[in-house]
C-alpha cells in the first residue's frame, strides 16, 4: 500500500481484503468448522493476486524490515 505508483483500485482491494477478514459479517459463517473461514480465505487470496504485480525485491524488504521491528527476534530470516 506504500508502494508509490501503486494505483488505487489494488489499494481497495487490499483494505476491503483485510476488512472483511475482520468484520464478524460473513457469507459463511466462521463457526462451521473449515468451511466457514474458505470465504476469508478466498478474500485475502484475491487481494494478494491482484497486488502481486506490485509486490517486488523492495517491497519484499521492506516487510521483512517491519516484521522485524515490530517482533524485533529476526523473524523474518526464513521468509523468501
Amino acid at each position: 500500500m506504500k508502494k508509490p505508483g501503486c494505483p488505487a483500485y489494488i489499494k481497495t482491494a487490499i483494505v476491503a481484503a483485510l476488512g472483511y477478514f475482520i468484520l464478524p459479517i460473513d457469507l459463511v459463517p466462521d463457526v462451521i468448522p473449515v468451511v466457514g473461514f474458505s470465504d476469508d480465505l478466498a478474500a485475502i487470496g484475491a487481494a494478494l493476486v491482484i497486488a502481486q504485480a506490485y509486490v517486488d525485491d523492495e517491497v519484499k524488504e521492506l516487510a521483512k524490515k517491519t516484521l522485524d521491528d515490530i517482533f524485533r527476534s529476526g523473524t523474518s530470516d526464513g521468509l523468501d
